[in-house]
């Protein structure tokens, strides 16, 4: 069963009024036939509903301070060759839409929303996405994307795209989310102070989640499961992984859980099951591991060279 979406943006200290704008309906025999109409149409402060249907107007611009809202699950479809939503704009709530066929590139990261970048602060999103790149953030702070499935069609990794890609972002929550069939499941590039929760990733044909010059990241009760190689942290510091299951990740390069140059970081009452490898860690320093759990692994931890000052610690 798909999910709606619904994604609610503001931006820094920016006031929104209580009161009601207008409401303009799109869809078969309503005031509006496209949604391209009604956002020409809408000031700031209106509501833009529309009605169940199919809209092949991609990429829609929403570049207004408005809230476009879908009834009866409006598809967007972007025909194998478009993006989805491209938020531009302050104070916008979008929410109640399924978003198809943005198609791969080889030259494009065309995601189902982008939030473009130093435009956004603060976003929530709930959605349903087939798509390429599901949800792309670009300079976004201070935001939610809680409770989205999202599934891709994995052919290859040169054409597969990323289900939640963050980069340059911070105080970001990922939470809720059901990914699958993408490159990697959550991408994280230059990501600081951002929380991800109860997350399911699997299914991936590279990484569940990877992360690189990401610091001061929390990571609780995730599923990484049965994807190509796992998961991988790299270059970054002060990370806590507490809670999280690492499962069935197997291959020649495969790991539940990959460390290369971590400092300072907490790993603490973690499920390795049947991986390859539990955790390989190189060169890694000041790491905290205590009272994981390493069940049936090939091998439970496997610790490289420039690993220094770390402790494990069981009950």
């Amino acid at each position: 069963m798909s999910r709606g979406l619904s994604l609610i943006l503001f931006f820094f200290l920016v006031s929104i009024s209580t009161s009601v704008g207008n409401k303009l309906h799109v869809g078969q025999d309503k005031p509006y036939a496209t949604i391209h109409s009604a956002l020409a149409a809408a000031t700031a402060g209106d509501q833009i509903i529309v009605h169940s249907g199919v809209y092949r107007e991609c990429p829609v611009h929403i570049n207004k301070s408005i809230t476009l809202t879908g009834y009866g699950m409006p598809v967007l479809d972007a025909e194998g060759e478009k993006e989805g939503f491209i938020i531009e704009a302050d104070s916008v709530t979008l929410e109640g839409f399924e978003i198809r066929n943005t198609g791969f590139s080889y030259i494009e990261d065309r995601a189902g929303i982008r939030v473009k970048r130093k435009h956004i602060s603060s976003f929530r999103t709930t959605d349903y996405i087939t798509l390429f790149f599901g949800i792309y953030l670009e300079h976004a702070k201070s935001g939610i994307v809680r409770n989205n499935a999202l599934h891709g069609k994995p052919l290859g990794e040169a054409n597969s795209g990323n289900s939640i890609h963050l980069w340059y972002c911070a105080d970001i929550d990922i939470e809720g989310n059901l990914i699958r069939g993408h490159r990697d499941g959550i991408y994280f590039e230059f990501a600081t102070e951002c929380r991800i929760r109860q997350n399911i990733s699997e299914g991936n044909l590279r990484y569940g989640l990877h992360f690189m010059f990401s610091n001061d990241d929390i990571y609780t009760g995730n599923t990484f499961r049965d994807n190509g190689a796992g998961v991988a942290v790299m270059f970054s510091r002060r990370i806590h992984m507490l809670n999280n299951l690492f499962h069935l990740n197997w291959g020649q390069a495969a790991y539940g859980l990959l460390l290369k140059e971590i400092y300072d970081a907490e790993i603490r009452e973690n499920i390795f099951q049947k991986n390859t490898i539990g955790i390989f860690t190189e060169g890694s320093n000041r790491i905290n591991y205590v009272d994981n759990d390493f069940l049936n692994n090939g091998w439970a931890v496997k610790v490289a060279g420039g690993c220094e000052k770390n402790k494990f610690h069981w009950k």
